[in-house]
């Protein structure tokens, strides 16, 4: 289960922030902290969860502890005695909220093109530095200029 609560903490910071750093300065917490959290096998503490749900409240609790749900903000069903207006907004923010998670996998599926790319640049460029196999100084040596 835990493995799940990094994932879905993982899941928040690609949502919510631009990196691990960003994302710890918008719960106030450590950078360190969130790193240790995700990456060296240390569980994901209550205070940790706690700062991620006051600072965006339109995260499910029952998603980010349980993944619970399909999606991890709270449900935006229309509830009994809603005005026009308030079914219009959640009919808005279900459509963004829709928007930005294609969006959000669109700039995963590009950051890993940009990847590979850089890789394959860092490679030509290399391949360019290469010393050719011959010196330009040997090939001016020649019997004439001694």
């Amino acid at each position: 289960m835990e493995k799940d609560v990094k994932q879905r903490v993982m899941d928040l910071i690609d949502i919510k922030a631009d990196s691990v750093y960003s994302f710890a300065k918008q719960i106030k917490v450590a950078q360190t902290t969130i790193s240790e959290y995700l990456n060296n096998g240390k569980k994901v503490s209550f205070t940790i969860i706690r700062a991620i749900l006051d600072t965006y409240p339109d995260v499910s609790a029952e998603w980010l502890l349980r993944g619970k749900g399909d999606t991890c903000y709270i449900d935006e069903q229309p509830k009994d005695g809603d005005t026009d207006k308030q079914l219009a907004d959640r009919a808005e923010l279900t459509r963004l909220r829709t928007e930005n998670e294609e969006l959000r996998k669109m700039i995963i599926e590009l950051r890993a093109v940009n990847e590979y790319q850089d890789k394959r640049l860092d490679k030509m460029i290399a391949i360019l530095h290469q010393e050719p196999p011959y010196s330009i100084a040997a090939d001016n040596e020649t019997p004439y200029n001694k």
